[in-house]
């Protein structure tokens, strides 16, 4: 039994000497070997990376802005819709009616400005013109009165009282003129402009209301922000739910085009860039390969929070945010975890250096900052050969690294 084992020992030995690889994979114990229809043809060292599948956006949590109870969820999960489709109803009833209440005292407020601005009806201001003729009239009554009361008691044919009663009732006469002159004036005059500046802002604050009605009532309606798919809902009808402890109801993102949101790990990082090659293989499916390109890639370094339950992962690092479009990956799902390979010596003849939820012809600061470590074709095509001189090892590197030939 001894010498099983010790011919066994001798054997790894040998193997060990023989294979310099061996060595890498000691070293690191959690590198992944690509496909074997990945097509590799470069010696230069791979980059391994985590990733997940995504839609051409980010998925999008929809929830309501306001507390109330779910009416109808007129969706299902895996439904596409399109921008504004209704996804989620809240019971709306009281908010219609206060909607309702804020419109009336609206055309109430406008009722009172045209009142103030077209002034009395014609009929009112013909009365007022009458009341003002007949008091005129008095006036000459009163006058004539007086008249003939003054020559009775200048003559001694009238007491001095009743000489008084004929004079105070001129005097009262011509105060009831004056007064329906007034009113005359008054009612055909123009508004002032103190009154239509307060009748203005009652219009203008019972316009403010009924638009906030009518905002509330529109918040009762979760809408597709645009075209997607649902891919979870997290709510039913006769729930009551309350934005400040619900993180959403429904989750949604666009599918129409899928791609790869990979973490490239911080001894990798000043190595990606837009443009390169990568191919990506799902966790699962390990037979299956597409090939990507690196379309954008992040301009700061973040701490690692997404996982790939490799052997040996490093957890405690940082890494650096890329997109990978992958045409031909409309197979995938969104979410499903993939592993990327990128080969930083395989620069892709794809022209798109953007992020596919830019705008086209916008450029990405990202793109533009990234610096670029790859070498002339000359240079790539030697870069083993110089390591080789320099006694340098083609397995050195980051850990997450993979020498994948």
């Amino acid at each position: 039994m001894k010498q099983v084992v010790a011919l066994i020992l001798l054997a790894a030995g040998v193997w060990l000497i023989s294979d310099p690889a061996a060595f890498s994979w000691l070293a690191h114990p959690e590198t992944k070997a690509a496909p074997a229809d990945a097509h590799f043809v470069s010696d230069v060292p791979r980059i391994f990376a985590g990733g997940v599948v995504e839609g051409a956006q980010r998925e999008v949590s929809l929830q309501f802005e306001i507390i109330g109870r779910i009416v109808a969820i007129p969706v299902v999960e895996g439904q596409s819709v399109s921008a504004g489709e209704l996804l989620a109803q809240l019971d709306d009833r009281l908010l219609l009616e206060q909607r309702v209440a804020a419109q009336q005292q609206y055309q109430l407020a406008v009722a009172e400005r045209d009142r103030l601005v077209n002034g009395e009806r014609e009929e009112t201001r013909d009365v007022t013109r009458a009341a003002a003729q007949l008091a005129a009239v008095r006036v000459q009554r009163a006058m004539a009165d007086k008249e003939r009361a003054e020559r009775m008691f200048a003559r001694k044919a009238m007491a001095q009282d009743e000489y008084d009663r004929f004079r105070f009732e001129y005097d009262i006469a011509v105060a009831d003129f004056q007064r329906a002159r007034t009113l005359v004036t008054e009612i055909e005059a123009n508004a002032r402009r103190d009154d239509l500046d307060i009748a203005e802002a009652k219009v203008r604050l019972a316009a403010s209301s009924v638009e906030q009605a009518e905002l509330m009532v529109e918040k009762c309606r979760l809408v597709a922000p645009s075209a997607g798919t649902v891919l979870r809902i997290d709510a039913e009808p006769g729930q009551i739910v309350d934005p400040e402890h619900m993180l959403s109801v429904v989750t949604m993102a666009n599918t129409a085009a899928l791609r790869i949101r990979a973490w490239v790990e911080e001894l990798d990082a000043m190595t990606v860039g837009v443009g390169l090659a990568a191919t990506v293989v799902p966790e699962g499916r390990s037979t299956d390969a597409y090939p990507g390109t690196i379309t954008w890639v992040s301009p700061r370094m973040a701490p690692k929070s997404y996982l790939h339950h490799s052997p040996g992962e490093h957890l405690d690092v940082h890494v650096r945010e890329v997109l990978i479009a992958v045409p031909d990956a409309h197979e995938l799902i969104v979410g499903h975890p993939v592993e990327v390979f990128i080969d930083p010596s395989i620069q892709s003849t794809s022209t798109e250096a953007t992020p596919p939820d830019l705008p086209a012809g916008s450029a990405t600061p990202a793109a533009d900052a990234v610096w670029n470590p790859l070498p002339s074709n000359d240079q790539a095509s030697s870069a083993p050969n110089n390591r080789a001189a320099t006694g340098q090892s083609p397995h050195a590197g980051a850990a997450t690294r993979k020498a994948v030939r």
